[in-house]
């Protein structure tokens, strides 16, 4: 497209649905939970909090893809 001069749609980059951006997190933030869980260094093992925010925003963004395709009275 941009050899050819033509422009690029900005729907190309707005592609990110919440969907996806709720499993990113929701994964990313299960990782690091079990990875401070069974962590033996003290250090890790008081972080495991921080992980439930990223949980929290995770199912946020689940419930906002769904209250948006209607699937959500």
């Amino acid at each position: 497209m941009v050899e050819k001069g033509i422009p690029i749609p900005p729907e190309m980059f707005a592609d990110r649905s919440s969907l996806r951006l709720g499993v990113i997190n929701i994964t990313t933030s299960l990782g690091f939970l079990a990875f401070c869980l069974i962590s033996h260094d003290e250090f890790w093992r008081e972080l495991w909090g921080v992980g439930l925010i990223g949980l929290a925003i995770g199912i946020g963004y689940i419930i906002v893809w769904k209250k948006s395709n209607g699937n959500l009275s």
